[in-house]
């Protein structure tokens, strides 16, 4: 048996949770070590495969906190790689295999994992991106890829700046890989090789747990005060503010369809933190498409009247409005723009260079 050379942290806070599918996922490569950490646990209360490979680490305190048992897997490791892992997930054979193929083919420092939801016969394309390897944040959309999954040098995330820290119960690891993917270090994704699976049976998941927002929305906040983040580039400030538009902010939208939706602070919360992110990436409104700034405009307003109506709306939104940003000329002069995102997920797709 050769010597492992990859670690996968995977956390768990509930003996509930499908630990044992998670783990056994891992131990189809032999080269691979499941590192579990019991996350004011015991040990015994866990439903793991007897195998010499599993590892078992306590972790005392910390409640709620995933970053903090990230942060303790990371230091324990004893291999080249690590990773991370959610309780609920899994890799489909031959997943680890392939990352550290491309990792030592790529002379790489990190290969993003491929994903798929359950369920689903594809894997997702994200980042949308033709490149394979040496990719960057702006260029390549990486932005997209909150949640550094796949395999890293352990060397590398031992550093101080990719700590998950024991801050945020979820969104700990947006600080992470804001510095990772800039970091200038070789990243290299191949969307279409075999897969880390996001499960979705569990009862609840950490990550989709409903909360308010300016609980849920602190990590948002707290990357415009990361040292990383205030070095980005212009380019950088807009993939990552266009990222945060698309994804949280139409999300925590979609999610309060009605009025009543919006509780507490929830709603004005939401309009400062727009204001926030265009003050972030002045260029932020060249890029969105036109049904998502009539979300934008409401919120610009302070109109909650009139952002249920946008919502409404933005839900039966022609194509046109989908895909074009109000001034048309940055519908492909901006790579963020919707339409070259939607362009390059169709080539991506179809290319044979994958």
């Amino acid at each position: 048996m050769q010597r492992p050379d990859i670690t996968i942290v995977v956390p768990v806070h509930d003996k509930e949770r499908p630990i044992r599918r998670a783990v056994e996922s891992i131990l189809l490569d032999e080269r691979a070590i499941p590192l579990v950490i019991a996350h004011n646990l015991q040990p015994a209360e866990l439903d793991l495969p007897a195998d010499p490979r599993v590892r078992v680490v306590e972790l005392a305190g910390s409640k709620g906190m995933p970053g903090a048992c990230f942060d303790l897997g990371i230091a324990e490791a004893e291999t080249e790689w690590v990773g991370i892992m959610g309780s609920d997930d899994w890799f489909e054979q031959g997943a680890l295999a392939a990352m550290r193929k491309r990792a030592a083919t790529d002379g790489a420092d990190a290969v993003i994992a491929p994903l798929k939801n359950q369920g689903t016969p594809s894997n997702v394309i994200r980042p949308l991106t033709l490149r394979k390897k040496n990719l960057r944040a702006a260029r390549d959309r990486v932005f997209y890829r909150t949640a550094p999954l796949g395999i890293y040098k352990t060397a590398v995330m031992r550093k101080p700046e990719y700590r998950f820290g024991a801050v945020f119960p979820a969104g700990s690891d947006m600080r992470v890989t804001a510095a990772l993917w800039t970091s200038g270090h070789k990243v290299s994704y191949y969307w279409n090789d075999p897969a880390y699976v996001v499960g979705a049976d569990a009862k609840t998941r950490v990550t989709f747990t409903p909360r308010p927002l300016d609980f849920t929305g602190a990590p948002y906040l707290g990357l415009f005060e990361e040292d990383a983040v205030k070095r980005f580039s212009a380019a950088e400030k807009h993939a990552l503010a266009v990222k945060m538009v698309n994804v949280h902010v139409m999300s925590a939208v979609m999610l309060r369809p009605n009025k009543s939706d919006w509780q507490g602070n929830d709603f004005v919360w939401l309009c400062d933190y727009v204001e926030k992110l265009k003050q972030f990436d002045p260029r932020l409104h060249r890029a969105i498409s036109r049904r998502d700034r009539w979300i934008l405009q409401a919120l610009y307003e302070r109109n909650i009247d009139m952002l249920v109506e946008a919502n409404q709306r933005r839900l039966h939104a022609r194509m046109w409005n989908k895909l074009l940003p109000m001034n048309v000329f940055w519908a492909l002069a901006d790579r963020q723009a919707a339409l070259r995102l939607a362009i390059v997920g169709v080539l991506a797709a179809r290319s044979t260079r994958f």
